[in-house]
């Protein structure tokens, strides 16, 4: 298999708009619902019921994705970006707080969410059709046109008015088809070039339910692990101002602090391959897991901003680190048949972190403070991390026997 520079170029893309997407749909989204007349209390119930739409929506798509011949990952994609598209666009007609409205963007934040563990499961589908492409660097992409989007909408915002939201939104999601029909049609390409040209490459019987789960019970524990350590993550994504504020810090050392982070995560993710060259995946994600740990008791222990700026030194280590580093795991672990739902399973648990850190996380503030829900957060990712740790290679070689 040799990597060469268009699939990567696409694969890159797709992720570059997906996330831009995402800027638009989940990051901004309070500032065009406030716009259109919702109270914090309604956008708070809106994103977590996105969340949920999600979490329900993800397991049958990733299940057609990998028991259909004819529906797989492309096609899956493809039809997602379409839904999405279609929502965007009542968005953009409607203006004012109303149910049409308020059904159109729960259902628009709870399908983009849900075409994550697909665009992460496509690396190994292109590699078993000999289409190298590297997953670090291309994920890499995904958080600068994130960072990059973040800039333009702010400018764009106070410029156009809100409704330019809905507007990059499309734009974003017909580059993002465009990319998901290139690549897709390379897929298809190679597929049709591999069966002609080897007889021997014929698809497996498709896997049930059932027969995943038997066969990834130790995946599906340490999937409890991954929701406990992410709940620390959520809890800095939703409440950084309130951490700050906690220190004696304000909004400038948030935005501070989310522009640094921002930036670490390019180190891991762009060197992710170097790293597989040298150490395991399993090995990995343990140091990705102690990164999360070791996040949240330096922010347990840091008492003014400028210590609390100084827990990113192992920020690298943690989250960004994981993202690649769990893709491969899965794709290791998981043949063709099942990887689609594997993707799905950690991107589910991930969702139901942010569910539970959103409903919880503002409770927990009003009623104890800063510095209870910080404890909380070290405690749920040292209970995360004992439950993953010893896991990982076991849940490797169970995978192994029943293959």
């Amino acid at each position: 298999m040799r990597k060469n520079l268009k699939p990567n170029i696409e694969y890159a893309e797709i992720f570059w708009t997906h996330w831009s997407v995402y800027c638009v749909v989940a990051s901004f989204s309070s500032v065009f619902l406030l716009a259109n007349g919702y109270t914090n209390t309604e956008i708070g119930t809106m994103i977590a019921a996105g969340n949920l739409v999600s979490v329900a929506v993800q397991p049958v798509l990733a299940s057609v994705a990998d028991r259909s011949e004819r529906f797989g990952v492309f096609p899956v994609s493809i039809l997602v970006t379409v839904i999405v598209m279609l929502f965007e666009a009542v968005t953009l007609i409607l203006s004012g707080r109303s149910f049409l409205l308020s059904a159109a963007y729960v259902l628009m934040f709870g399908f983009q969410a849900s075409l994550q563990p697909l665009l992460n499961s496509m690396e190994a589908k292109l590699a078993r059709r000999g289409i190298g492409v590297d997953y670090g660097i291309c994920r890499a992409m995904g958080s600068l046109g994130y960072s990059v989007m973040s800039a333009v909408l702010g400018v764009l915002v106070v410029s156009a008015g809100v409704r330019a939201l809905p507007v990059a939104g499309e734009i974003c999601l017909l580059l993002l088809l465009g990319g998901l029909l290139l690549l897709g049609g390379r897929f298809r390409k190679a597929g049709s070039t591999a069966s002609a040209g080897s007889p021997d490459i014929k698809e497996k019987g498709s896997i049930s339910m059932g027969e995943f789960i038997r066969r990834h019970r130790v995946f599906l524990v340490i999937n409890i692990g991954i929701l406990l350590i992410f709940y620390d993550h959520q809890i800095i994504n939703f409440f950084m101002l309130q951490i700050f504020q906690n220190v004696g810090g304000d909004s400038g050392n948030m935005g501070h602090y989310y522009s640094i982070m921002t930036i670490l995560e390019l180190i891991p993710l762009i060197g992710f391959t170097w790293l597989t060259k040298h150490f395991r995946s399993s090995f990995l994600l343990k140091v990705a897991t102690i990164g999360f740990v070791l996040r949240g008791v330096f922010m347990l222990l840091a008492h003014t901003p400028t210590a609390m700026m100084l827990t990113l030194v192992v920020h690298p280590f943690g989250f960004p680190l994981f993202l690649p580093a769990v893709v491969r795991y899965i794709n290791e672990i998981m043949d063709e048949r099942e990887a689609v739902r594997g993707q799905s399973l950690y991107v589910i648990m991930i969702t139901v972190s942010a569910v539970a850190a959103s409903f919880s996380g503002g409770v927990i503030l009003d009623t104890l403070g800063a510095d209870a829900l910080l404890w909380i957060c070290a405690v749920t990712c040292v209970i995360g991390a004992a439950i993953i740790l010893p896991l990982l290679d076991r849940a490797k070689t169970d995978s192994a026997k029943t293959l």
